[in-house]
Order: structure tokens, then sequence, then C-alpha cells
């Protein structure tokens, strides 16, 4: 009777593990367009894009949108896209400190500390990055002068 318990259990665990890697492939499939270049509101938020590192995260980028207009911050705040590494549906911009808002390429740290961690977050910042340095004047901001 016990054996008869104790495999059950083990077919049932195994049933779980075949279900959990069919989901997550399915959800992986679904992140093609999860970037944030492909999002509807990423036209507006384009001018208000900084990028800059995130110091304790070893030279990760830190997409910050400073200067927002409320209520664009507050649109963006409530619009959604999948979390680049696993696809759940996530809050792309967030607000830090200061009240300014920044992008989010994955799911929070208080949901999933893994996602963040993962190359299809590094190779999404790595395509801001690009963007941003095709898109932005570096000198912006600067007078005449100073810009050597």
């Amino acid at each position: 009777m016990i054996i008869g318990i104790v495999v059950i259990a083990v077919v049932l665990a195994a049933g779980f593990v075949l279900l959990e890697i069919w989901l997550l492939r399915r959800e992986k499939n679904r992140t093609a367009s999860a970037s944030l270049l492909d999002q509807p509101l990423f036209v507006e938020l384009a001018p208000y894009l900084r990028v800059g590192l995130a110091l304790h995260d070893k030279g990760q980028a830190r997409i910050d949108f400073p200067d927002l207009p409320e209520d664009l911050l507050a649109r963006a705040q409530k619009a959604t896209k999948a979390c680049v590494a696993c696809g759940r549906s996530i809050h792309y911009v967030r607000v830090g400190g200061h009240g300014r808002g920044y992008y989010a390429a994955t799911c929070a740290q208080n949901v999933s500390r893994s996602c963040s961690r993962r190359q299809a977050a590094r190779d999404e910042y790595q395509r801001i990055r690009e963007y941003a340095a095709e898109h932005t004047d570096p000198y912006e901001g600067m007078e005449a002068e100073d810009r050597r």
C-alpha cells in the first residue's frame, strides 16, 4: 500500500514538472515583442529616454525617464507588456526615488529575482543602449563652447 502511494506521488510530481516545462516554453514563445522599442507608448516616451549605469549592478544599463510630464508618467505606469525573460505581464515604467520614472524589462524583484539576471534582460538593455546611442544628442543641454 505504501509503495502504491509513493508511486502515485512520483507520477504526480513528474506530471507537474512536465507541465511547468511546457508552460515555460509556451510563455517564451510569447515574448518575441516584449521589447520597450516595440511598445505603442514608446513613441511618446522616447524623447525623455536617458541611459545611465546602475552602479549597484556591475555596469547594467539604467533606463530613466527623468523629465516625463505627470500625465504621461501616469499613463506609462498603467501600461503593461511581457517580461522579456518569463513572459509575465508587467508594468514596465515604474517610479523610483525622487518620483522619476524608469524602465523595467523584467518582473519586479519581489515576483521573480531570476528574471533580471537572465540573458534576455541583458539583451534588452543592450538594445535600448544602442537605440539611445543612435537617436540622442550627446551634447544636449551643453553650451556651444563646451561641445568638444
